[in-house]
């Protein structure tokens, strides 16, 4: 089983932001901007979310990923900033956009090589996130 310490995933999205900073400047640049908050203990933060300031995730499954399907994870919350989804909702209903910005937010980083789509067998999530 991996490890899900506080300190070991912490560890674990440090290296993916670093990851992006070499590897895709313009990426982990916006990721290091977000603030990590750990929201284990709290039942809507299954996987991981943004609300355009803060990075929340779940240790449970960010210890469950690869390097390349975190750095992936950590890009696709930037993704929601950079298109600005939090603001631009407004009355749609929010699983279906939120489902629809993840297609095209995940669609984008995979043609950009960047990280690896999370494998649903072991990550335990389909094509979307929260």
């Amino acid at each position: 089983m991996a490890d899900n310490s506080p300190d070991a995933v912490l560890e674990q999205l440090t290296r993916a932001r670093i990851s992006l900073l070499l590897q895709q400047p313009f990426w982990g640049t916006l990721a290091t901007r977000l603030i990590l908050r750990d929201k284990t203990d709290e039942e809507w933060c299954k996987t991981a979310a943004t609300d355009g300031r803060y990075f929340y995730y779940n240790r449970d499954f960010i210890s469950k990923l690869t390097k390349q399907e975190c750095v992936f994870l950590v890009a696709h919350e930037v993704e929601h900033c950079v298109y600005d989804h939090m603001s631009r909702r407004g009355s749609r209903m929010p699983k279906m956009w939120n489902a629809a910005a993840d297609f095209v937010i995940n669609y984008e980083l995979h043609e950009h090589n960047v990280g690896k789509l999370p494998d649903p067998d072991t990550s335990g999530v389909t094509a979307c996130f929260d």
